[in-house]
């Protein structure tokens, strides 16, 4: 939802009489939710994505706009098969400000790639805490869980991360033995190369 928040925002507001930046910010966050289930999750029925926005709304006291919800979310149902973004901006859910600067530097081409690398699912990047267990323990722990596991290239205590439900139920992370951490974080101090003291 945060990813795809440009376009889902540019969404609402072709069906929304109330413009996104006038919402409530928890009904734009339950509509951005709400709309995200709609055009990505095919597993999730519109029926159902509809009724539990509606729910949360009534849930987070806002029982007077459960009808708004509603409408908006039905109404979208209805039409995503029809939308068209002309505005690349939208169409990759990228800030104007930085397809302008990019489009001093790229072709379409090129642009299109990488925001479509953007988009794509990634693996997650999680650091090994290898104070606390093994990496080999680390590895097998999350095996028996069937998570997908690869070894990182960079950084001997990385792991990338694939093929789980929820973060919190692996015994791993719950157990401290690994924290998420962004590749590009860790190595950082890799490059840094702490010595004891420092």
């Amino acid at each position: 939802t945060i990813q795809r928040q440009i376009e889902l925002d540019y969404i609402l507001d072709q069906f929304s009489k109330v413009k996104v930046r006038k919402m409530k910010p928890v009904i734009r966050a339950i509509l951005r939710m709400g709309v995200y289930q709609l055009k990505y999750m095919d597993s999730v029925p519109a029926s159902a994505a509809c009724n539990e926005a509606v729910k949360l709304a009534v849930k987070r006291h806002f029982q007077g706009l459960k009808g708004f919800v509603n409408g908006v979310l039905r109404t979208i149902s209805r039409e995503k098969d029809h939308l068209e973004f002309s505005d690349e901006a939208v169409r990759f859910s990228v800030p104007a400000w930085l397809l302008e600067l990019w489009k001093e530097s790229y072709d379409e081409t090129t642009r299109q790639k990488m925001f479509t690398y953007f988009l794509e699912d990634h693996p997650l990047t999680v650091r090994c805490n290898i104070h606390l267990a093994s990496k080999e323990e680390i590895f097998a722990s999350l095996k028996d869980q069937q998570v997908n596991v690869e070894e990182c290239p960079y950084g001997d205590s990385m792991l990338y991360l694939s093929g789980y439900d929820h973060l919190e139920a692996l015994e791993a992370f719950r157990n401290g033995w690994i924290q998420v951490q962004d590749l590009s974080s860790s190595l950082v101090g890799m490059a840094a190369a702490p010595k004891e003291g420092s």
